[in-house]
């Protein structure tokens, strides 16, 4: 059974990326309408720091694989075998993945992924989980990440099967036959229904509803038309129907591999650290010197005043003795945690964004120059040869719409520099920059990675010397 890696851009377990899901359209709100969720991924990438990894199948899991699980398999494969295995319970998803994750462990311990030592396992993925990767996770842009289906170049019916006639006709296909989404996964829409881990939830406007249902289906199948699957689906089945597991004829499923979360003393200890660090200030921002204590502070044998306002919060509802006080004192630092986590948040997005933005500008400067040395080749060979004046004219016209443009971008370009580095503490500019390097390679924008580098290198060169070099700028990009 293949694998593929869904990754995510993070450089500790604490941290998880929020992700909107769901769909505009009024017309299924009561299921489907947007929310905000988190997504996080369970493997360190040992050769990228910045990158974590859940793995998904390729494929939906077959009628011969669930028949090899279950001890069923018959002698010899057919195609019928590669279809789908469908019309099975939520409990014989769940035992087959466990059957699978056994069957590892005794025969092929070695090829699974391992999480702080810990072995993974297979499981069913969670619809969070599911959406992020139906979608294209971090290989799609921001926008094409909430369209109603992944990018699909030639239209959905490359990738996905459904009810028409130049498609599935109405029968169930082999998996794998049509183009896979942007991870590399076959079949995410149409084919075969897939159910996920937890239990079914209305949505109420923005969120999840309280009451749980049976369990979920995602993906639409090859029965729905190929206007109707989209990336949103959602459905519920039962867990039972007439005392009996229920299920729908339609309906298989998909494995992740993933793996334990609390899986040492030491992982806890970093788990720990990182959420009592949830809403604490920026180390390398300039911070006030912390008071030396008064002599009322001694008297009373009251601790140091802390020169962070959260820390110092918490030490005051630690020491106040008064039950209501410090009730209303242990509300208040929850909200201030909560407060500062969403400005971090916010802070950390507006910086990785910032810096893909002077990483453009500083690709867009070199390619000015570029176009404005090859059209002063051009002009020279121009004013060389029997070009009329009003040619020339225009000739040169347009040479110098380029270099005042050329000028705009370096203008700008320098600014920006001044402006980030105003206002983004050095450390979270080192963490953002190694999290976007990761991003635009999942992209496939690799290219883009030595203008961020160059960029922060700007950055911070102009800490350094209070002053933007543009020259030297200009130098490195061979102007």
């Amino acid at each position: 059974m293949a694998f593929r890696p869904v990754a995510m851009a993070a450089n500790s377990i604490a941290e998880d990326q929020a992700v909107l899901l769901g769909d505009a359209d009024a017309a299924y709100g009561y299921q489907e309408a947007q929310r905000t969720a988190y997504f996080s991924a369970p493997f360190e990438d040992a050769a990228d720091r910045n990158r974590r990894i859940l793995y998904m199948a390729k494929y939906e899991l077959t009628a011969h694989q669930l028949a090899a699980l279950t001890g069923a398999c018959p002698s010899k494969p057919n195609m019928k075998g590669s279809i789908p295995a469908m019309g099975i319970s939520w409990f014989e998803a769940i035992n087959s993945a466990h059957a699978y994750s056994q069957w590892l462990f005794e025969n092929a311990p070695e090829s699974v992924p391992k999480s702080d030592g810990t072995s993974g396992f297979i499981r069913l993925p969670t619809e969070v989980e599911w959406e992020y990767a139906v979608r294209g996770g971090l290989k799609v842009g921001s926008s094409e990440f909430l369209a109603p289906t992944f990018p699909t170049e030639g239209g959905l019916a490359a990738y996905a099967w459904s009810v028409e006639a130049n498609s599935s006709n109405g029968k169930p296909k082999p998996v794998g036959l049509k183009r896979p989404n942007p991870l590399g996964l076959h079949d995410m829409l149409g084919n075969a229904d897939e159910i996920v881990f937890e239990p079914f939830h209305l949505t109420h406007v923005d969120r999840q509803h309280g009451l749980v249902g049976g369990f979920v289906i995602r993906g639409g199948n090859y029965l729905m038309s190929g206007n109707s699957l989209r990336s949103a689906y959602r459905s519920e089945v039962p867990f039972y129907r007439k005392g009996r597991p229920g299920f729908t004829a339609t309906a298989g499923t998909r494995f992740v591999l993933s793996a334990e979360i609390v899986s040492s003393r030491e992982k806890l200890q970093t788990i720990q650290l990182a959420w009592e660090n949830i809403g604490a200030s920026d180390t390398d921002m300039t911070a006030p010197a912390t008071p030396p204590p008064t002599e009322e502070d001694t008297a009373l044998n009251l601790p140091p005043v802390q020169s962070d306002p959260l820390k110092e919060l918490q030490m005051l509802s630690a020491v106040i003795e008064e039950d209501a006080l410090q009730d209303r004192l242990t509300r208040v630092v929850r909200e201030f945690r909560l407060t500062i986590d969403d400005r971090n948040r916010a802070r950390d997005r507006s910086a990785r964004s910032l810096l893909r933005q002077g990483a453009i500008i500083l690709q867009q400067i070199g390619d000015d120059s570029a176009r404005i040395a090859l059209a002063a080749q051009l002009i020279e060979q121009r004013e060389k040869s029997s070009s009329s004046a009003s040619m020339m004219a225009k000739i040169y016209a347009n040479q110098e719409s380029r270099i005042k443009n050329f000028q705009h971008n370096v203008d700008g370009y320098a600014d920006l520099i001044v402006e980030v580095s105003a206002a983004y503490p050095g450390n979270v500019l080192i963490d953002q920059e190694g999290l976007l390097r990761t991003e635009l390679n999942e992209k496939n924008l690799s290219n883009l990675i030595e203008y961020v580098v160059g960029f922060s290198d700007h950055i911070l060169r102009f800490r350094r010397r209070g002053a933007v070099e543009i020259n030297a700028i200009k130098q490195e990009l061979g102007l």
